[in-house]
């Protein structure tokens, strides 16, 4: 089930009671829509908000049959449409899921998507829209199929740098051959510089290490740039803390984790 809420907030200093969070939009489950689940929002041109999330309809797990779907808000968050509006089927071999909206600095709406076949093919692709999310795109690979393997996009995690640079961070678990999965994980970012109609591998996934040099997950990472222009890569890990990493060269490389 998902559930989105609107705050209204009060002008000047901020206490607790200016803060009153409102129930907008809630999408409960049925039988032949078992689980609703990472979505993204973007801004429109008209005032409006566009909201794609994944609806599941082939069972509950992160391998069940699924689509890309959305609602939209005319007034500011507070109400949405009553029905789903379809914005990609289930073109994987197992689903379609963790969405990524992004508005381009050209103008356009880039929506990044996890195209998952397997256990061993899991990319994200992008498309993008140029009359405000009313069409798109056919998609784009981002990671070829000479490094095909298991990748995971999360949703709301692709950047544009101030320069125009695109970074699509990942967290890769598995590849055709290898005997099983690796779900500790390796991390980094594949990058553009057209505006994503080509990218680029990233020069290193790393993996990350306790203080006494054991193995632990890496995972789910994301990223921002800072005022030095720098890079800031975080990353959920198995050790019961965040990790951290920086670039200073726009995201192909990065200071261990």
């Amino acid at each position: 089930r998902l559930t989105c809420l609107s705050f209204l907030l009060s002008l000047g200093p901020l206490a607790a009671a200016d803060l009153h969070p409102v129930v907008a939009l809630e999408l409960g489950v049925s039988e032949g829509n078992p689980r609703n689940t990472e979505g993204d929002f973007m801004a429109l041109k008209d005032g409006g908000f566009l909201y794609v999330y994944t609806r599941f309809r082939g069972g509950g797990s992160d391998h069940d049959r699924a689509d890309l779907v959305s609602r939209i808000s005319r007034d500011g968050g507070k109400t949405w449409s009553a029905e789903d509006q379809p914005v990609v089927g289930n073109e994987g071999g197992l689903n379609v899921m963790s969405v990524s909206l992004l508005r381009l600095h050209d103008g356009r709406i880039a929506l990044f998507y996890l195209q998952k076949n397997s256990l061993t093919d899991c990319r994200p692709v992008v498309r993008f829209s140029t009359d405000e999310a009313a069409t798109w795109s056919e998609p784009t690979t981002i990671i070829p199929d000479t490094e095909i393997g298991y990748y995971v996009l999360n949703n709301d995690r692709v950047v544009q740098l101030g320069d125009g640079r695109l970074l699509a961070p990942v967290a890769k678990h598995h590849q055709p051959g290898q005997e099983k999965a690796d779900w500790n994980g390796a991390v980094g970012c594949y990058f553009s510089d057209d505006g994503g109609n080509t990218w680029q591998s990233p020069k290193q996934l790393d993996q990350a290490f306790d203080s006494a040099g054991k193995r632990v997950a890496a995972q789910e990472p994301g990223v921002v740039e800072l005022q030095d222009g720098r890079v800031l890569l975080w990353v959920r890990t198995g050790a019961g803390e965040l990790y951290r990493a920086h670039s200073g060269d726009r995201g192909q490389t990065w200071t261990p984790l």
